[in-house]
């Protein structure tokens, strides 16, 4: 697949990486530790991602984590009521919804990151990239891309990594790698953990290994 014929996020919203910091310093995270067998693993829910780049191309503004839960089951109100959640199960999707939503937030910035560097010719986010195949950011430099998957470096979010990757995905003309984010030592604005200029030196160094993409 080639990704020019499809639409680039980013060129849709002005927001900067350094309004976006800006707005995560006032806001709060809170982690339930409930995981609903059947939330997890059991239902098809709809897509985490979606509900949460509709609202910030809507709002032109980065949900907080309560504005995201309240927005994906309005965005989605009519599968979720089909599947007659009980009172445990509504309160397993909250918990799931809120533990996804800081990864949201440090894919989008890093793509405002990486943005800001002029480095590549264009950096690229769409939800079907993501959803379908798996990436979630494309550097593009001239006529070659790269994409990039991100992730923590933690058990539960290597297992998630593992599933993922074991799914059958649609298959892209260039090469991928991943970009694991260690806590420690990380950028961390207020309460978030994000990717910075560690990660974009790292980022650099296996695109220059590779001779057919070439970093300006």
């Amino acid at each position: 697949m080639r990704i020019n014929n499809l639409d680039n996020f980013y060129d849709k919203i002005s927001i900067t990486y350094l309004e976006l910091e800006e707005q995560l310093k006032t806001f709060d995270l809170i982690f339930y530790p409930e995981r609903n067998q059947k939330i997890e693993w059991k239902l098809p829910l709809p897509l985490l991602c979606t509900p949460f780049y509709f609202y910030i191309e809507r709002y032109k503004r980065i949900p907080n984590q309560e504005e995201y839960t309240n927005f994906y089951i309005q965005y989605n109100e009519v599968t979720l009521k089909g599947f007659k959640l009980n009172a445990e199960e509504q309160w397993g999707l909250k918990a799931r919804l809120y533990r996804a939503y800081p990864s949201f937030v440090r894919d989008f910035h890093f793509g405002l990151y990486l943005k800001s560097k002029n480095i590549f010719t264009d950096v690229f986010y769409n939800i079907e990239v993501d959803t379908k195949f798996g990436i979630d950011i494309v550097v593009q430099n001239n006529q070659n891309s790269f994409g990039l998957k991100l992730y923590t470096n933690t058990p539960i979010a290597q297992e998630a990594k593992q599933m993922k990757d074991f799914k059958p995905k649609k298959k892209v003309d260039f090469k991928c790698i991943d970009v694991p984010l260690e806590f420690k030592g990380s950028h961390q604005i207020g309460k978030f953990f994000l990717y910075g200029e560690r990660e974009l030196e790292i980022v650099l160094e296996r695109l220059k290994s590779f001779d057919n993409f070439f970093v300006m």
